[in-house]
């Protein structure tokens, strides 16, 4: 459910995202901070 929940607000594509994330690269399933990492990553890259 949590990593369902940071694509979905991935797929936004608001930067402003990145920081309602945050907490989850914290998350005790390495699997969801795995996606969280890569959400992140990809809301603050230039190219969104």
């Amino acid at each position: 459910m949590r990593k369902a929940a940071a694509i979905s607000l991935g797929k936004l594509n608001d930067p402003n995202a990145a920081a309602a994330l945050e907490p989850l690269l914290q998350d005790a399933d390495r699997s969801v901070q795995q996606v969280v990492a890569q959400v992140v990553s990809t809301l603050r890259s230039p190219e969104g």
